[in-house]
C-alpha cells in the first residue's frame, strides 16, 4: 500500500538559467595538435575542444568558436597565412545563460 506525503513544507529546486541548447559553431579541424594550439595563440574568440566525432582530422584537437566570428577567423587566417585546416559548422551544444 503506497501511502501519500505530504511534501509542502520541501522546497522545490528552481527552474535552471543556464540550459544546454544545440546551436551552430564553426570548428576548424587541423593536421596537428600543435596547429591547433597555435590557432588558439592567434585568437582568442573561441577554445579547444576535442575533435568531434562528426570530423575526420589529422589530430584529436579542433578549434570551436561562435559562427558570428566567422568574418574575423578568416581574416585571423589569411593574416597569419593558417594552412592546413579544415572549416566545418555543426551544431553543438553549448549552455545559454
Amino acid at each position: 500500500m503506497t501511502k501519500n506525503h505530504d511534501c509542502s513544507h520541501i522546497e522545490h529546486a528552481s527552474i535552471p538559467t543556464n540550459i544546454r541548447k544545440k546551436t551552430p559553431k564553426l570548428v576548424l579541424a587541423f593536421n596537428t595538435s600543435t596547429d591547433a594550439m597555435v590557432f588558439n595563440e592567434i585568437c582568442n574568440l573561441g577554445r579547444i575542444i576535442p575533435l568531434p566525432s562528426k570530423i575526420r582530422a589529422g589530430c584529436g584537437l579542433a578549434y570551436s568558436v561562435s559562427i558570428e566570428h566567422e568574418s574575423a577567423v578568416q581574416e585571423l587566417i589569411k593574416q597569419h597565412n593558417i594552412e592546413n585546416y579544415v572549416m566545418h559548422t555543426i551544431e553543438m551544444y553549448s549552455t545559454i545563460s
